[in-house]
């Protein structure tokens, strides 16, 4: 199969935007950030390669990062916040996780924290992909 970004979004419609889990972690995310919020890592890539492959879905691990994080974080009843091995936030209950990245945390991007140089930095591979869940 030709992966062509027509191709990729509408796989990310049908498949993941859809998914009821992802919604409640991007409406978390929503409530306590501002600006533009991406979805990368597993649940993004891992979907993606179900899709095309067959190989193991991700369902319930979602790494968001937002363009300006709320002073205040609320989350709602049953969530906790931890820390993830990147000394980030992690919003937790007994069945999800969502890693809560500010743009300006981004570890390995090089010069003025953006989207596109998270990209940059993490070279041409399925890890370094990002969907924009906010225009």
């Amino acid at each position: 199969m030709e992966l062509s970004r027509e191709i990729l979004i509408e796989i990310i419609h049908d498949l993941i935007l859809p998914n009821k889990d992802f919604q409640e972690a991007l409406n978390i995310v929503r409530e306590n950030s501002s600006g533009k919020i991406w979805l990368v890592g597993g649940f993004l890539y891992k979907n993606l390669a179900h899709y095309l492959y067959g190989s193991k879905k991700s369902t319930k691990d979602f790494d968001l990062i937002v363009e300006n994080s709320n002073d205040k974080l609320t989350l709602p009843k049953d969530w906790a916040i931890r820390k993830n091995h990147f000394d980030g936030l992690k919003f937790v209950n007994e069945e999800k996780q969502i890693d809560f990245i500010p743009l300006a945390r981004v570890c390995y991007c090089e010069g003025y924290p953006s989207i596109d140089n998270f990209l940059k930095s993490g070279g041409l591979n399925i890890h370094c992909l990002a969907y924009s869940c906010v225009a």
